[in-house]
């Protein structure tokens, strides 16, 4: 009898302390799987995809982000390679920073993931940001579009890691292609 009502007293008070967090407890139950939460959540949701994304977190120029893509998909004639990528513009990720990718879910499960932010939409080369989600969590390169291709299939394939792309990229950071 008194385990009874001591689980009923410690019930209530907690009940009554944490009233206030109802309505914000309530909303983080009802968030859909794929939905990012809200600012002050941890867990950034991803979609799980065949490909690795390229995500946009940069909204300022609808014909930029265009034009990075075309930049992006276009393939290497003479090789005949092309980037393995799919493009994800939604703006519930607008001015995400590298940092919060870190904290995402599970289901999201490629070792990397491709950024378009301010700085690839406003630099003249587009230098799309590259960030190691596995070896290194959130150690990042930037490479050019038509660069995407080697990144994406030399790192999808073992051929190449994070670090020598790392190594490869010039002193401002960027690749532009190996040596």
């Amino acid at each position: 009898m008194k385990r009874v009502i001591l689980f009923l007293i410690v019930t209530v008070c907690f009940y009554s302390c944490n009233s206030h967090n109802d309505a914000n407890n309530q909303s983080n139950k009802t968030a859909s799987k794929n939905e990012m939460t809200k600012p002050n959540d941890t867990i950034i949701h991803l979609p799980d995809t065949k490909e690795v994304l390229v995500l946009r977190t940069d909204f300022s120029n609808d014909k930029q982000w265009d034009k990075i893509c075309g930049l992006i998909t276009q393939s290497v004639k003479e090789l005949g390679f092309k980037p393995n990528v799919e493009f994800l513009s939604d703006t519930k990720y607008e001015g995400l920073k590298k940092e919060r990718l870190l904290h995402r879910n599970k289901s999201y499960t490629h070792l990397y993931i491709f950024m378009i932010d301010s700085t690839t939409v406003n630099h003249n080369e587009h230098p799309i940001l590259c960030i190691d989600l596995y070896d290194h969590p959130g150690e990042s390169f930037r490479a050019i579009p038509s660069q995407m291709w080697n990144v994406e299939n030399n790192l999808s394939n073992s051929n190449m890691d994070f670090e020598e792309f790392l190594n490869e990229a010039d002193t401002d950071g960027i690749f532009r292609g190996l040596e």
